[in-house]
């Protein structure tokens, strides 16, 4: 019975720690798992609408501290921060953004130049920021291979060729690409969609719910109730081992 039971209460624990192993957890909506790169157009292409929401993301970032890398492009791309950077890393770069609540916010990165205002003058060459962010994460083969866009999508007609083939690349090599999209035209967003998938773009009410999340915490997931289960299920049977299966006491008398 003493066998039986030890057998009994190892395979619970098994159990526990095969379900805390396995719980999925997720730094806001943004990135799947944790980590990878945030690859941000900073072409003068963008509505001028779309340096709010920029700003919006890279405060939601900023404050729920997550690891990122940080890609910023337009005709050329170059990494800014290197994958493994503390989110709050990004929070130099909002005073060139008041992030508003209202309609008439003031967007201060159209009254004044940045560090970049003249670095990003050419078109936009999403295939170039994609294909960087692959080779970036490639280096590092233990990273979670996530990658955030933020792009109004208006992508140069030469750059076209290698965005649709890095796409590929993104889906048979199993990384994650979801998409911010900076008030792009009807039809750039269908042509995105329809080689992204439509579940890569995030909408508006997604960012919402972000953000509002990074305010309360960094991580959010599911309720553990695998995990639950078997742990109630161990502390069960070692209280009934301690009352069943306590040591024998030979009687004086």
């Amino acid at each position: 019975m003493r066998i039986g039971v030890c057998v009994a209460l190892v395979l619970l624990l098994a159990a526990c720690l095969v379900a805390a192993f396995r719980l999925r957890t997720r730094p806001t909506s943004y990135f799947a798992h944790g980590g990878g790169f945030v690859v941000a157009d900073f072409s003068k292409s963008i509505d001028p609408r779309a340096y709010k929401r920029m700003g919006q993301l890279l405060q939601t970032l900023a404050d729920s501290d997550q690891r990122l890398g940080l890609i910023v492009f337009a005709e050329d791309a170059y990494e800014m921060l290197p994958a493994g950077t503390r989110g709050d890393a990004l929070r130099p770069m909002l005073r060139y953004y008041q992030v508003g609540t209202g309609a008439d916010a003031v967007l201060t990165i159209g009254a004044q130049e940045t560090p970049w205002s003249k670095a990003f003058l050419g078109g936009t060459s999403i295939g170039r920021a994609l294909r960087l962010a692959r080779e970036l994460l490639q280096q590092q083969p233990n990273s979670r291979r996530s990658v955030l866009l933020v792009s109004d999508l208006d992508d140069a007609s030469s750059d076209v060729p290698l965005m649709t083939q890095e796409i590929g690349h993104y889906r048979d090599e199993g990384i994650s690409l979801r998409v911010v999209p900076l008030f792009p035209s009807t039809e750039d967003l269908a042509f995105f969609s329809g080689l992204a998938g439509p579940d890569s773009i995030l909408s508006g009410n997604q960012l919402s719910e972000n953000a509002k999340v990074a305010e309360r915490q960094s991580v959010v997931g599911s309720f553990p109730l695998w995990l639950v289960l078997p742990a109630l299920a161990l502390l069960l049977g070692l209280g009934a081992a301690e009352l069943l299966l306590r040591r024998l006491e030979w009687s004086t008398a």
